[in-house]
């Protein structure tokens, strides 16, 4: 089963552009998939004064992303791969190329900016991520690195996918399992349960003991969903841990991605609209700051 036939690489030129695009030509070898390399020449540059006019400055820039996309292409391991310099705001262009000619995955690099830069603005990555139709592969600067360890000489060993039991579960396990059978990879879900105690707690109610046991009924329960979800969207053949932990969400996942030294992450991402920024904090976006490894995330579109 391969989900996957035609991969989009937006690139910048940067460290973590270049790990993507690395395992883009990677996946798109491996799954036999079509590979468009896109990079956005900004057309938002302030003219600097009278001795720098936008004209120029745009000029030169599209010179310098002709050069470097030529130097890719040249040393690419794939010689298919279709290479694209167009001009725009880049969020906006690459979501309007996703559009076009049947992609079905993004692969593109994140920066991993912090503070108020991030809170203001956003990555190029998170706009794209927040406005996306189809899943995004990211590939953030924390943890492993591609260029250290490159991706073309280590497949996927361990496979972990986050489970929340809403609309993207399942399509997400399709996808994790669908990799995890091309790659031989070790498949874990998980599931994370708020503690009880945090939502329901009180001086007056519930009890410690009435706590405990609505906490072991939750857990049997959502157990008993993991199994009939795992059971219904893996692909035949693929054996899957299932694991229902027991804590904040964000924290839990980040702590057994970390545990289990996972190769990539494939999780829901839930929230769209035309607010850029609208899903700050959600579990997702947080995971994909500080996750140690490549980030798939996945959106059932209704």
């Amino acid at each position: 089963m391969n989900t996957f036939k035609h991969i989009l690489c937006p690139i910048d030129f940067s460290d973590p552009s270049n790990r993507a695009l690395g395992m883009a030509e990677r996946l798109a070898k491996d799954l036999q998939t079509e590979l468009t390399v896109l990079h956005v020449v900004d057309t938002r540059l302030p003219s600097l004064g009278n001795l720098y006019p936008l004209h120029d400055i745009l000029q030169e820039s599209r010179r310098r992303a002709q050069v470097e996309m030529a130097g890719r292409k040249e040393s690419a391991k794939l010689a298919r791969a279709r290479w694209e310099v167009v001009e725009g705001i880049p969020h906006r262009a690459i979501v309007e190329r996703a559009k076009k000619g049947d992609v079905d995955l993004v692969i593109m690099g994140s920066h991993g900016y912090s503070g108020v830069e991030r809170i203001l603005l956003g990555s190029v990555t998170e706009k794209v991520l927040h406005q996306i139709q189809v899943p995004i592969l990211v590939v953030g600067p924390s943890g492993k690195s591609v260029s250290q360890e490159p991706f073309v000489e280590k497949p996927l060993r361990t496979i972990l996918v986050a489970v929340d039991l809403g609309p993207s579960s399942s399509l997400s396990i399709e996808h994790a399992s669908s990799l995890a059978k091309r790659y031989g990879s070790e498949l874990v879900a998980l599931h994370v349960v708020s503690p009880l105690a945090d939502v329901l707690g009180g001086p007056l109610w519930p009890a410690a003991p009435e706590l405990t046991r609505l906490s072991q009924e939750l857990k049997t329960k959502r157990t008993e969903e993991m199994r009939k979800l795992v059971d219904a969207a893996s692909v035949k053949g693929i054996e899957t841990e299932i694991l229902m932990w027991e804590g904040e969400p964000t924290t839990t996942i980040l702590q057994l991605a970390a545990d289990r030294e996972a190769d990539l992450l494939v999780m829901g991402a839930h929230g769209q609209g035309r607010t850029e920024l609208g899903w700050l904090g959600s579990t997702c976006h947080k995971v994909l700051r500080a996750a140690p490894c490549p980030v798939l995330a996945v959106r059932r579109i209704s």
